[in-house]
């Protein structure tokens, strides 16, 4: 059978395009129709901007106020997030040895050969010396077992013990609590507390600290940041914005809401200035945007008519509505501004390509204001007058990011009804980070060879000789990085609960029995006080999705390339729910 080809293709019966190029209109009459059906002869539109003329004020910020304590100045020498991010740090061994080496390098160049008194009587000071744990007895040993089962911990330690070196990070908690150098000294001297003083400022300028160890804006019952920053806006009017739940590690204008009004007076401010300014305005551009001219090609690589939408996001469909059929008729106007302050556009008058000036309100004063706030101030107690502010709040923009000095996972058992904070990750000791769960094993290891030590080896006695085939257990084992937290009723809270930091038994042969305590900073509070205080977090930030809270160290450049570096927290989502296989009164099969 023959092969037989078909060609199906386009003709073309000139060779001239120009009547189609041309894209002609047949009936004219019924296009001006349609356009008088949508309303386009109604003259809404009026000419391109070619000038804009405005008139601004910017009101800088005076002071902050860390979770509800006493406000301080903001004299802008240091981002806004560092000043509400940082936490206290505590310094590892290898910076607590460059610590004294460098308080002994201050202190030569400062009073020459009259330096080797003094570091001869520093070193004398047994609170100022690296000094190893005790394992001289089972109880000691027991006591510090996380230390002495940290294998790169100890030989940082022995070093240290070995050269003689100095503890600086124990020196600066001792200057820190209001001591001066000389109280360490036989007899007072000028000159070694002005070089202690100069120390304690090199240390903090390197590592920005909080004031003292309650001065920070960081909420342990919240896991979160709460603060308010206060500017003077117009007519020497004070406003005061907050974070009540801060958390997301990056500051920007969402962040705050208009908190209320001082009752203080605010004094002038002689730092706001009014600006008088002409600028040409641009089309805004973007991938995507539909071509302005008949026979121009989109970009194909932004397809905005592939977003998928519903009726519910309301988002998505303003972003397509605006994308699609608005693109061109919006404009950009570059303004610098300085930031960290209040910026209140007070007069705004634009030129169009016909000549005529026109005044252009804010919507808030307009007939039929919205209530829908965009990039403004948003607050119960906001006036239409404030929301009219602009804040751009003084953050950084280029970050850098440490890996996660410290990490923890709060999660939900349902089965075992409780929630159990998870240490991912915790300080090593020597300015770095080790695996919970590997830590954990490291000093269930090091107790059960304690334990083995004492028993020889040998499996303690039965209580009582039977012939059953079944033992009975109180309770199952779980990780020492699993810390439980149990539910109690707030105290005339009309049956509201709260989450109470508890701890799992830790249990070996020949060993006291004691309590397994948490390693991170963020599950301790209240067990490294001299009061020894409980831990509650509220239940409600706990949610079936769990969260993931991170301690990391955070870098960023300043004006004048000043450098700010801190550590703070973030919280974010969980992975869901968690399983301890912790169960009670369990009868299982010997062995």
């Amino acid at each position: 059978m023959p092969t037989l080809w078909n060609r199906l293709e386009m003709r073309a019966r000139s060779d001239q395009f120009d009547e189609s190029l041309r894209n002609t209109l047949h009936d004219p009459y019924w296009t001006l129709c349609r356009q008088w059906q949508s309303g386009e002869f109604e003259a809404t539109d009026n000419g391109s901007p070619a000038e804009v003329r405005l008139r601004w004020s910017s009101y800088p910020l005076r002071r902050y106020s860390l979770a509800g304590k006493a406000f301080a100045g903001y004299a802008d020498h240091q981002p806004l997030e560092a000043a509400v991010e940082r936490v206290n740090m505590q310094p590892g061994v290898p910076l607590r040895i460059e610590m004294g080496r460098h308080l002994v390098r201050l202190l030569r160049e400062a009073l020459g050969n009259a330096a080797d008194a003094i570091l001869e009587a520093l070193r004398q000071r047994p609170e100022l010396r690296f000094r190893l744990p005790d394992e001289g007895t089972a109880e000691a040993r027991q006591r510090n077992a996380h230390l002495l089962s940290n294998r790169r911990l100890q030989s940082w330690m022995h070093a240290a013990v070995q050269s003689g070196a100095l503890d600086g990070g124990a020196l600066y908690a001792q200057l820190k609590s209001g001591k001066a150098l000389s109280d360490f000294l036989d007899a007072p001297s000028q000159a070694a507390d002005a070089v202690g003083a100069d120390w304690m400022g090199w240390f903090e300028n390197q590592y920005n600290q909080p004031d003292s160890e309650q001065a920070d804006a960081w909420l342990p019952g919240r896991l979160e940041y709460q603060f308010e920053v206060e500017a003077t806006g117009r007519e020497g009017k004070p406003v005061r914005m907050g974070a009540e739940e801060y958390y997301e590690g990056r500051m920007d204008w969402y962040s705050f809401a208009y908190s209320g009004r001082s009752a203080e007076a605010a004094p002038v401010d002689a730092t706001a200035e009014t600006y008088i300014q002409q600028r040409i305005p641009a089309q805004v551009e973007y991938p995507g945007m539909p071509g302005a001219r008949w026979w121009e090609m989109e970009d194909a690589q932004v397809n905005l008519l592939a977003v998928e939408t519903g009726g519910a996001q309301s988002g998505r469909l303003a972003l397509m509505e605006f994308g699609l059929m608005y693109s061109n008729d919006w404009f950009v106007l570059p303004l610098r501004v300085p930031a960290g302050a209040l910026l209140d556009v007070q007069e705004l008058e634009v030129r169009d390509v016909f000549g005529q000036w026109s005044s252009v309100k804010h919507y808030r004063q307009t007939d039929d204001p919205v209530e829908w706030v965009f990039f403004g101030l948003a607050g119960r107690d906001a006036s239409p007058a404030e929301q009219e502010y602009l804040f751009l709040p003084p953050s950084v923009v280029d970050l850098k990011e440490s890996q996660p000095t410290e990490e923890i996972y709060l999660a939900r058992d349902e089965m075992a009804n409780m929630v159990w904070g998870i240490e991912h990750y915790i300080t090593d000791g020597v300015d770095g980070a080790r695996e919970g769960n590997a830590a954990a094993l490291n000093v269930a290891t090091y107790l059960q060879n304690l334990s083995d030590e004492r028993t020889d080896g040998a499996e303690p006695p039965p209580s009582s000789e039977n012939e059953a085939l079944v033992k009975y257990t109180l309770a199952t084992r779980v990780p020492e990085h699993w810390i439980p937290f149990l539910p109690v009723q707030i105290e005339n809270g009309n049956g509201a609960i709260r989450l109470q930091r508890a701890a799992m038994p830790r249990v070996y042969p020949q060993l006291k029995i004691e309590r397994v305590r948490p390693r991170t900073s963020l599950l301790r509070q209240g067990l490294d006080q001299a009061d020894w205080a409980p831990y509650f977090l509220y239940e409600e930030e706990v949610p079936r999705s769990g969260i993931r809270v991170t301690r990391t160290w955070q870098r960023a450049r300043w004006h004048q390339g000043r450098v700010a570096l801190w550590s703070g927290y973030r919280k974010q989502n969980g992975r869901g729910q968690g399983n301890s296989g912790l169960r009670f009164d369990l009868l299982v099969e010997k062995a």
